[in-house]
């Protein structure tokens, strides 16, 4: 990614921003009040509910300019 985006994985609606050397994710699903996670290279951060359902996002690489994203759910 090199800009800000919306990112449908499942039920989670995830808006995901570059900041430098970080990406911000935001949960804004229809289940859920809200969430932030900030990912530098490396980093992991995931979203749940009740049920057990969870979206996690792993920031592979963050230069800046650029990023690349893994999402998964379990």
């Amino acid at each position: 990614m090199t800009e800000q985006v919306d990112v449908v994985v499942g039920p989670w609606k995830l808006r995901v921003s570059l900041m430098g050397t970080k990406v911000v994710v935001r949960n804004g699903g229809p289940k859920v009040v809200g969430g932030e996670v900030g990912l530098g290279v490396g980093g992991t951060g995931s979203f749940g509910e009740a049920s057990g359902d969870k979206v996690t996002v792993r920031a592979v690489v963050v230069d800046g300019d650029s990023a690349v994203l893994e999402f998964g759910t379990e």
